[in-house]
């Protein structure tokens, strides 16, 4: 596999992802979970991106 692509039509998941303020616990779980599923892909060289 090349590469992934992970869309959304979230302006709010995008502003999560790149915030620098406290987030609520669900959040910060979800964008926890976002970048583990971004750094696994990187470990198995594919290549990755936020768009």
């Amino acid at each position: 596999m090349a590469a992934k692509i992970f869309l959304t039509d979230s302006q709010i998941a995008l502003y999560w992802i790149y915030s620098h303020k406290p987030l609520k616990t669900y959040v910060v779980n979800r964008v926890k979970y976002i970048r583990r599923v971004f750094d696994e892909l990187e470990a198995e060289k594919i290549s990755t991106g936020i768009i």
